[in-house]
């Protein structure tokens, strides 16, 4: 028998396909999916900082991580979990999240970001700034008509040439 479980993100996350979800420090975050697990089933929900590791007794651990259970109920015809956790406490990091079935210990991963609010960047503006500020125009100036200019003066007598280099026919 194989058992599936979904992830669905849920809360403040943006949903951006194959990114990460993004949150920031002290959001109430919403784990949540679905699953083929019958309603009533128990889930094992455990997130953990990625740079978490061992240390000295004398270092603090630098542990940002919670743990806890869910469990499925039916919703609208789908079975559906959700696990929600303050992220007050957790230092700015990248976490993995397990969630595993007591029952039949399956199991399935995902990772989201947790930011500081300051470390958070916006969005590029899609416009472009001008660099230079367009020069005022006088209207006082009267507009002259100009001579052809240098650029249709060499054109012509590039063309004038090679008319001319053309027609000639070399000495037998």
């Amino acid at each position: 028998m194989i058992i599936c479980l979904f992830l669905a993100s849920t809360g403040s996350a943006a949903d951006s396909g194959t990114q990460m979800d993004t949150y920031t420090r002290g959001e109430m975050i919403e784990i949540s999916g679905t699953t083929n697990l019958a309603a009533g089933n128990e889930l094992i929900i455990t997130i953990v900082s990625l740079s978490f590791q061992p240390t000295a007794k004398e270092r603090p651990s630098g542990f940002s991580g919670t743990s806890g259970m869910a469990t499925v109920i039916e919703e609208g015809g789908r079975n559906t979990w959700s696990f929600t956790f303050d992220s007050s406490s957790f230092t700015p990091d990248e976490y993995l999240v397990t969630i595993e079935s007591v029952e039949t210990g399956q199991q399935t991963q995902t990772r989201f970001l947790l930011l500081e609010e300051a470390q958070i960047i916006p969005a590029p503006s899609t416009g472009i700034p001008s660099p230079i500020p367009p020069a005022p125009v006088d209207a006082d100036v009267p507009k002259t008509p100009g001579a052809p200019g240098f650029g249709v003066i060499a054109t012509l007598t590039g063309l004038s040439l090679a008319l001319i280099c053309a027609g000639r026919q070399p000495d037998p």
